[in-house]
């Protein structure tokens, strides 16, 4: 089971299918902390909250502005490609399961570290 999990600066992934056509895991934040501004390519992501509050903020490349949305419990929330996003957990702790349409080597680009954010 080590193999399938990746500890993280926020908590760790927990991967359970990792397939060319589609993949999932379960995202853990074990504190309130946030991740990178990122997009991918080719990765589309759709997330359900299983518990804890997250706040998840994306530009929208059509218009240049930042928008953001609070979820939390069985609220799911739709990741597409080419979408810079950031996900902060803001309560204690919490966790999402993700769903994607695979897993693309590289496909994870960063537009804003945490930190500057």
């Amino acid at each position: 089971m080590d193999n399938n999990v990746t500890k993280t600066d926020y908590g760790y992934d927990l991967d359970w299918a990792k397939k060319p056509n589609f993949g999932a895991k379960i995202i853990v934040f074990d504190k309130s902390t946030k991740t990178d501004f990122a997009y991918t390519l080719k990765t589309e992501k759709v997330w359900f909250v299983n518990d804890g509050q997250f706040m998840v903020r994306w530009i929208d490349t059509s218009d240049g502005k930042t928008y953001q949305q609070e979820i939390g419990p069985g609220i799911v929330f739709e990741c597409k490609t080419n979408i810079p996003y950031s996900l902060a957990c803001i309560s204690d702790k919490g966790s999402l399961a993700e769903v994607n349409n695979g897993y693309h080597e590289g496909d994870h680009y960063i537009v804003l570290k945490k930190e500057i954010l």
